[in-house]
């Protein structure tokens, strides 16, 4: 517990001194962590689809690395910046707001109208709401070109991706991200 509670202050550290140097390492390491799992998973989800079709699961994981290189430099180049810019804006256009939010237990409220006004509840939907309803499906639109540009795919690919699965994936984001914010 001792090395975790370093590593998490120097993290902080990073995070305070340089912050979108910071913030853009997470990111690339989190995008490649991200689709190190979502290999694992379809590995696994390839072994139950054998298993059921009686056929010869595969032996051992083939891992994409061009996959891998192509999430994590999205990470790196795109997501990183963006995302520390963009959470920067939002901390500045809800700032007002912010001041006047009060961090009290409910109790501490006359009615859930006050509660509602004056907590930091409202606030903190809020920055859901546009990073949901701004950032997010920019982010997606950004990963499909960049990804389908960086496996040399033509304009007409591209759109052809957003339109089948833009939906889909923007669907999978409001119902995992806003619980994780």
């Amino acid at each position: 517990m001792v090395v975790l509670g370093r590593a998490w202050r120097a993290y902080n550290h990073a995070l305070a001194s340089h912050p979108l140097i910071t913030n853009t390492a997470t990111a690339t390491t989190l995008f490649l962590a991200g689709d190190v799992l979502c290999q694992t998973i379809e590995h696994r989800n390839a072994i139950k689809e054998a298993q059921l079709e009686n056929k010869q699961p595969p032996t051992s994981i083939q891992w994409n690395y061009e996959r891998m290189f192509r999430m994590t430099a999205f990470g790196f180049v795109f997501f990183g910046p963006s995302s520390h810019y963009w959470y920067r804006w939002l901390e500045k256009f809800f700032s007002r707001a912010k001041k006047e939010a009060r961090d009290l237990p409910l109790r501490d409220f006359k009615s859930w109208s006050e509660f509602w006004q004056k907590s930091k509840m409202k606030l903190t939907l809020k920055k859901i709401a546009f990073d949901e309803g701004i950032y997010s499906p920019a982010c997606i639109a950004a990963l499909f070109v960049m990804v389908s540009a960086m496996e040399g795919r033509n304009w007409q690919y591209i759109e052809n991706k957003f339109r089948k699965q833009f939906l889909e994936a923007y669907k999978m984001d409001l119902a995992i991200w806003p619980v994780a914010q």
